[in-house]
């Protein structure tokens, strides 16, 4: 392998990771902007106003929802770009993932934004989906050997 390819998986590596984590965030952040709009009616500007309808538990179920399939998308396409082992790139993501939760629910200034369960149960569903995200696309990938299905049973016994 020369160095040229190296550094290219390298690269892809990181563009994969970064991507994935854009992606999720994107997914995640977008749909939360949206909800909480929608119920408020229009856009806000106020952090206690956002903050008292996005932590109504009906949202927080929901929000547990919608980051799960945010994780799940954001690990595929890190696996989907890296390429080279998948589930490994989908990794990385899933512990930044989880030490900016670690982060949120402990030090961040918008840590008592969030009930703790939440943060919790944020980082307990989120983070598991980027890996499977990653995962399956690794199974999507991997070529599979399929079973002679047009020779009728009767004759495989032989």
């Amino acid at each position: 392998m020369s160095i040229k390819d190296v550094l290219i998986q390298a690269l892809r590596g990181m563009l994969g990771v970064f991507l994935g984590l854009m992606l999720s965030s994107l997914i995640a952040e977008g749909i939360e902007f949206l909800l909480v709009a929608l119920v408020h009616g229009s856009i806000t500007t106020d952090q206690e106003v956002y903050f008292e309808i996005r932590n109504r538990p009906a949202l927080l179920g929901i929000k547990f929802i919608y980051n799960s399939v945010a994780g799940f998308a954001g690990g595929y396409i890190t696996a989907w770009v890296a390429c080279r082992a998948p589930i490994w790139h989908g990794v990385f993501p899933a512990t930044v993932q989880l030490a900016g939760f670690i982060y949120g629910m402990t030090a961040s200034p918008y840590a008592s934004t969030t009930p703790m369960w939440a943060w919790i149960g944020l980082a307990a569903t989120m983070t598991p989906m980027i890996v499977f995200g990653s995962w399956h696309r690794y199974r999507r990938a991997t070529p599979t050997i399929q079973a002679d299905t047009d020779t009728p049973t009767d004759q495989k016994r032989g």
